[in-house]
C-alpha cells in the first residue's frame, strides 16, 4: 500500500472523474492521517465531489462541519 500520497492519488482520480477510486483513496488518506486531508473542504480540484453523499459522510467522519 502506498503511504503518504493517498490524498494526491485521490486528486488524480477526481480529475479523471473516477469517483469510486477517488473515495477509496480519500478513505485511505483519512486512515493514514494524510496532511492533504486538511484541504478537503477547500480544494478546488474536489469541488465536484461536494454534492456527493460520500463527501458529506467523509467530512462528518472527520468532524468537519460547514
Amino acid at each position: 500500500m502506498v503511504h503518504g500520497a493517498a490524498y494526491q492519488i485521490a486528486l488524480i482520480y477526481a480529475g479523471r472523474h473516477d469517483l469510486d477510486r477517488c473515495y477509496t483513496w480519500l478513505d485511505r488518506a483519512f486512515e493514514q492521517r494524510d496532511a492533504g486531508m486538511l484541504w478537503l473542504k477547500f480544494d478546488p480540484r474536489l469541488k465536484a465531489l461536494r454534492a456527493d453523499p460520500r463527501f458529506v459522510a467523509l467530512t462528518t467522519k472527520m468532524g468537519v462541519f460547514d
